[in-house]
């Protein structure tokens, strides 16, 4: 699709700058992330103690099942990361050590990061916190395009894919585990 290749260039190349380019690479490692999900199992415990092991299960879930759903339409699609596409490479700014030989569409990291933000919101039912976890998959969707391993489409349906998955998470844990009632996830 041209339009995606295009915005693909203006988010690598046009968008270029220091802060970006120090930010972006640091953003999508998953070590960054740790300290966190440290944070996220914390406070998780300490507003839904005896459920605590269960939100955790659901944020462990959804991101097996975002996973799993990115690899297969990965599979399926076939299609080459921009760093790896014969046409952009006189071009692209690749700003990370590598870049995979996997296919690109859909993003795994922002599916996996959207369905998180998802789940999070949800344990916490917080504005400001909800506005925090998006904004953070956000972050980590955009960086991939910065980056140069993913266009925005891939990053784009990722996200969308993350957020069902994890909807769909919540929703069967509530199902699955039904001797927890609405109250107990508020």
């Amino acid at each position: 699709m041209a339009w995606d290749k295009a915005f693909f260039v203006f988010i690598n190349q046009d968008l270029s700058n220091a802060i970006f380019d120090f930010i972006c690479p640091i953003f999508r490692a998953k070590e960054t992330w740790i300290p966190l999900y440290i944070i996220v199992a914390f406070f998780t415990y300490k507003k839904h103690r005896k459920h605590a092991l269960v939100w955790l299960g659901v944020a462990l879930i959804t991101i097996l099942f975002t996973d799993q759903t990115a690899h297969l339409f990965k599979v399926l699609f076939e299609r080459p990361r921009p760093c790896n596409e014969a046409s952009l490479l006189s071009s692209l700014i690749l700003r990370v050590d590598h870049c995979n030989n996997s296919f690109s569409f859909f993003s795994a990291h922002a599916a996996n990061h959207f369905g998180q933000a998802y789940i999070y919101h949800s344990i916490f039912k917080n504005r400001i916190a909800s506005f925090g976890f998006f904004a953070w998959a956000a972050a980590i969707a955009f960086a991939q395009v910065y980056v140069g391993v993913h266009y925005p489409l891939d990053v784009i349906f990722g996200a969308i894919s993350g957020l069902c998955i994890g909807a769909i998470c919540v929703k069967l844990s509530k199902k699955v585990f039904y001797n927890i009632t609405i109250s107990d996830y508020q």
